[in-house]
């Protein structure tokens, strides 16, 4: 099968520190994202009346949610990491977004600010913004305790509104490559393979990249990382 993700059929997430110009490629594209805004009311009471005056004071910024897994228990030849090296190595650049960029700082007081960064996914849309919070979770190691596999979750606060919502479903269109599948209840290694490669019969490539040794302990909620027959 070929590598469709190096033909540029399926676009990869990427997001951009700003400061620097650094690209953070993601190693496999969100399964979903959540955007979310709040607006600023306050109650003013209404004499007589059962419901006060609502009184609108400002718009809040938009936010993004993302939810990101590295893994480089295996090769990928399409990202560039070596089999069993350590993931951190990959999430690092992650966490320099909420490090204060150094070739930024004022030099009339001496203080300075994170950098402002880009996700951009496709040519659609992007959101650029700040980093609020980040969550790294590890979930795989080596024997000698070197993580290998882990979850991501991030958040950035809107900084520039580009006018621009996401108009890609993320888990629609071609053959699936380097992404996650989220089990649900009844689901089944052969249909699952089936879904993402029309082909029931390599089960066995979704079990060996997933580390699953009983095909029929799957359960829902389960992330399954998705990724191309030719690498194995």
């Amino acid at each position: 099968m070929t590598d469709r993700y190096q033909r540029g059929d399926i676009a990869p997430a990427i997001i951009k520190n700003m400061a620097t110009n650094t690209e953070i490629k993601c190693m496999f594209n969100p399964q979903e994202y959540k955007l979310s805004k709040s607006n600023g009311w306050s109650s003013e009471k209404a004499r007589g009346q059962n419901q006060p005056h609502a009184e609108y004071s400002g718009g809040g910024p938009n936010s993004l949610t993302l939810n990101l897994v590295f893994d480089t228990y295996e090769t990928h030849e399409w990202f560039g990491n070596q089999a069993r090296e350590d993931v951190r190595k990959y999430t690092q650049e992650l966490w320099k977004l909420t490090l204060i960029n150094k070739s930024g700082i004022d030099s009339t007081n001496g203080q300075g600010k994170p950098p402002e960064c880009r996700f951009q996914w496709g040519k659609l849309w992007s959101f650029v913004g700040v980093v609020t919070s980040i969550t790294q979770t590890f979930t795989l190691f080596l024997a000698d305790g070197t993580p290998v596999r882990a979850k991501i979750d991030i958040t950035f606060q809107q900084t520039t509104d580009e006018d621009a919502y996401p108009r890609q479903n993320p888990t629609s269109g071609g053959e699936p490559n380097a992404r996650l599948y989220v089990v649900t209840e009844g689901d089944t290694l052969a249909g699952i393979a089936y879904a993402m490669y029309r082909d029931s019969t390599v089960w066995r490539h979704l079990a060996e990249t997933n580390h699953i040794d009983d095909p029929l302990a799957l359960r829902p909620g389960q992330r399954l990382l998705i990724t191309p027959l030719s690498l194995q």
